[in-house]
């Protein structure tokens, strides 16, 4: 039974940006900052494709693909590329040579798991604003050559990423039966011989499909965009969308 066939119990307690703060910051990477998660659930270190692709990182197929299984059941991937380079924070840490699996990330340049953290001795603490130590060496999440910059830490919490039904009625309602707001030509459309005629091109569809051309038809002469006329002439029309 899924939460939501459970009728009368709450909702998901909603969490402050606070409590879903990330272990994130910037690493160079190839010589270009690289946004950063560290992530103790990893057991992989990943750079992004795209990332790599930017960079010019040197990459490489792998012998054997490996198998990338994500949190949910049946999320899986596959790793086909790795790479080597060198990574550092600011100028106070340096790791020559370092492998990464190339991974398709959606939102980080680089995920730092597990072979890293255990490597670097990672101690990550929880308390104030977030303390992320690698080799001795610590680095505030607030306040570092690691950290995230305040100005984007305060715009990205800012930002409300579900959107309630009346902002978006205008992209999930109905079409509304009227013409949009007239827009400049720019473009026009040639025909090869202006002069030649079809006299006879009969409509053609499937008696499946009928019910729903002739709501079309209906709801587009109701609302202004087509109209019935005469013509001694019916050229075919190509739509193409954009």
């Amino acid at each position: 039974m899924s939460a939501t066939e459970v009728k009368g119990t709450p909702v998901q307690p909603s969490r402050p940006a606070v409590a879903r703060r990330f272990f994130e910051g910037y690493i160079d990477v190839g010589g270009v900052r690289a946004l950063t998660l560290i992530d103790t659930g990893t057991d992989t270190d990943m750079v992004s494709a795209g990332f790599a692709k930017v960079v010019g990182l040197k990459t490489f197929a792998l012998e054997k693909p490996v198998g990338l299984q994500m949190a949910c059941v049946g999320s899986r991937s596959r790793i086909n590329f790795g790479a080597r380079t060198g990574i550092s924070i600011g100028k106070r840490l340096l790791v020559k040579d370092k492998y990464f699996d190339v991974v398709n990330l959606e939102r980080y340049d680089v995920i730092m798991g597990l072979p890293f953290l255990w490597t670097a001795k990672a101690v990550l603490d929880f308390s104030g604003e977030g303390t992320l130590e690698l080799y001795g060496v610590k680095f505030d999440l607030r306040d570092s050559e690691f950290a995230v910059p305040t100005v984007v830490r305060a715009i990205r919490d800012r930002i409300d990423y579900t959107a309630s039904p009346a902002h978006v009625a205008h992209l999930i309602g109905p079409i509304p039966a009227r013409l949009p707001p007239l827009r400049e030509v720019n473009h026009s459309i040639n025909f090869v011989e202006e002069k030649i005629t079809y006299p006879v091109r009969r409509a053609k569809c499937p008696d499946a499909l009928k019910p729903q051309l002739l709501a079309k038809i209906e709801r587009y002469m109701d609302a202004g965009w087509w109209a019935p006329t005469v013509s001694q002439s019916a050229p075919p029309l190509l739509c193409i969308p954009k």
